[in-house]
């Protein structure tokens, strides 16, 4: 906007923004912020929450660095099963984006080792953790730099994905290695994995771990640069670009493919709240229904701590992204249409079609099934709302501020107008939320330009009279209720509570036959000792108490909850533990012996 000549000042594009545009609803409709210098509008959108969890990057760059093969042995072969990746380049930005993108690639699971896409030598002694653990280490190549020194000192059972040159090296027989980790996982899945990812990058045009690595990144700045020209079409067939939403799908239905009817062995929690997440899952019995030549990786994949991460969710709450899970697989196993880019090549007259007609069928997603319907968003040809034809058609939510109107390309106040504080909203065709800027106490044709020794540039300085609307007072909201004296449940922990007492005062289901004859006894002592346990931060807290009766106070709770523990009576929740952690922040001694 400051490059160009405009007739809103871009003050009033920032007061507009911060002030005005509200945060769009997730899964609801786009709010379109028009820009007078730009080809399309800013679109901001939420992804609805019953969705595949939001990664605003795209996969050129992981598919430019390293090739299919390799991608799909780093996220199963390494990532599902826990084990150290390390991944290094000499651009920063692409070790970033690349352990995000493969992170994403684990969903349903969510990734439980220490995470560290940005590793600084401070740092470094986290790579002797024992167990997994995923980091990328930005090579800044200096001879006492923390690339060279891992190059140097590999740690122990771990991984080195050279995103410049896609080499893998490791601390012991790279090949055994890199054999051990391919060969286990399954070969029918693993091989229909591989197959469409790489047929979704032949379709963009793309030649995994052959591209430039800069190529994503060009094209992410090439987008905020308003375009003037068409590009030259020199006869040649432009390709899509890559379906991000599709690679994403492919590694679902591999998921989906290896863990079917595992829904069928989950165990209903037992009623003193004292086992883990592993005796929630019957895995030998799962494993006895698995083929012997896919029981090696599910074997593997069921004793890892993403694994009973998921299943404690599964169980525990109703998390939608596990009932997005759960949705997909039945539909996986239950259809008979095939899903994903194969699936058009499989159709009954993919054989009478050419290839130019396959790469440009519609094909289905089997997460595009289950996931909740988003909004239609515009494409690129018609989401431009100056273009469009029924721009003047459309119609405003406050018909009686005439502050705002849309033109053919600015936005101009009306005569006699007055500003009203509630910025109105046009409603497109698309049922999308458009919103500018307010022209109101605006010189009349006026152009404004922004220019430091004669060229335009960023002003240095900002009109405080274009704001519009004005800068508040004070930014941040005075809070005038006053604090609970002592700490509460949180709102998830409360609905927890109901929950369980529900489940022991069950009279029919699953619950009933898992039933003890204490159990609701049990339940109603542990919420009475978390009651008490949470008082004790305040007690501590009393005007003129020493340090040795506070230290009674704690020593009372802790030898309470203990004595509760010992015959597996009586657990206090989680809100009393975190009670008692802040009580012995507030002792004054160190009790990490009682603790």
């Amino acid at each position: 906007l400051s490059q160009n000549s405009s007739d809103i000042p871009l003050e009033r594009h920032i007061s507009h923004l911060l002030f005005s545009v509200p945060i769009p609803k997730p899964g609801g409709q786009a709010i379109l912020v028009p820009l007078s210098t730009m080809n399309d509008p800013m679109a901001l959108v939420m992804p609805p929450l019953k969705d595949l969890p939001l990664v605003d990057l795209s996969f050129n760059r992981l598919f430019a660095a390293l090739d299919v093969p390799t991608v799909v042995t780093i996220v199963l072969g390494f990532l599902a099963l826990e084990k150290k990746v390390i991944l290094m380049s000499r651009r920063q930005s692409l070790v970033l984006d690349c352990c995000e993108l493969l992170k994403s690639l684990l969903f349903p699971f969510d990734l439980c080792a220490p995470y560290v896409p940005h590793l600084t030598q401070a740092f470094m002694s986290c790579l002797d953790f024992p167990g997994a653990i995923f980091v990328g280490i930005y090579d800044d190549e200096q001879e006492n730099g923390l690339a060279r020194i891992v190059r140097a000192n590999i740690p122990e059972d771990s991984i080195i994905v050279e995103l410049d040159s896609g080499e893998i090296h490791c601390d012991g027989n790279r090949y055994e290695t890199l054999k051990a980790a391919y060969q286990i996982i399954p070969t029918e899945p693993r091989s229909s994995l591989i197959k469409e990812v790489e047929a979704l990058c032949k379709d963009a045009g793309i030649i995994p771990g052959q591209e430039a690595l800069d190529v994503g990144l060009e094209s992410a700045i090439d987008s905020m640069v308003p375009s003037t020209a068409e590009p030259p079409n020199n006869g040649v067939n432009p390709h899509d670009p890559l379906d991000d939403r599709a690679i994403r799908d492919c590694f679902l239905r591999f998921f989906c493919s290896i863990l079917g009817g595992y829904e069928r062995f989950l165990l209903v929690p037992d009623a003193d709240y004292l086992i883990s997440g592993n005796d929630w899952f019957d895995c030998s019995k799962f494993l006895s229904t698995v083929s012997p030549e896919r029981t090696p990786f599910v074997h593997s994949l069921v004793e890892t701590q993403i694994f009973q991460s998921f299943i404690q969710r599964r169980t525990e709450s109703s998390d939608v992204r596990c009932q997005l899970f759960d949705e997909c697989l039945a539909e996986y196993h239950a259809s008979v249409v095939p899903y994903g880019r194969l699936g058009v090549e499989s159709g009954s007259q993919a054989g009478d079609r050419s290839d130019d007609e396959i790469n440009g069928s519609t094909y289905h997603l089997l997460v595009d099934q289950c996931a909740t319907e988003p909004d239609l968003l515009l494409d690129d040809d018609d989401c431009s709302y100056w273009a469009r034809s029924d721009a003047n058609e459309k119609w405003f939510i406050h018909d009686d501020d005439a502050a705002t109107q849309a033109s053919s390309g600015c936005a101009e106040s009306a005569a006699n107008s007055s500003y009203d504080a509630e910025t109105p909203f046009a409603v497109n065709s698309s049922g999308d939320l458009v919103t500018i800027p307010s022209t109101s106490q605006l010189p009349f044709n006026a152009r404004f330009t922004y220019m430091i020794d004669g060229n335009p540039s960023f002003p240095t300085k900002f009109d405080r009279e274009f704001f519009l609307p004005k800068e508040p007072e004070h930014l941040a909201t005075e809070s005038y209720v006053v604090p609970p004296p002592i700490l509460t449940r949180s709102e998830f922990e409360r609905e927890e509570s109901v929950r369980l007492c529900n489940m022991c005062v069950s009279k029919r289901g699953p619950q009933k036959q898992h039933r003890c004859l204490w159990q609701l006894a049990k339940f109603m002592g542990s919420q009475f000792l978390g009651a008490w346990l949470m008082c004790i931060p305040n007690q501590l807290m009393q005007p003129g108490l020493t340090v040795e009766n506070k230290s009674k106070i704690v020593l009372r709770a802790l030898g309470a909850l203990r004595t509760l523990r010992s015959h597996r009576r009586i657990v206090a929740d989680e809100a009393a533990y975190r009670a008692l952690i802040v009580s012995c922040g507030r002792c004054g001694t160190d009790r990490r012996t009682e603790l």
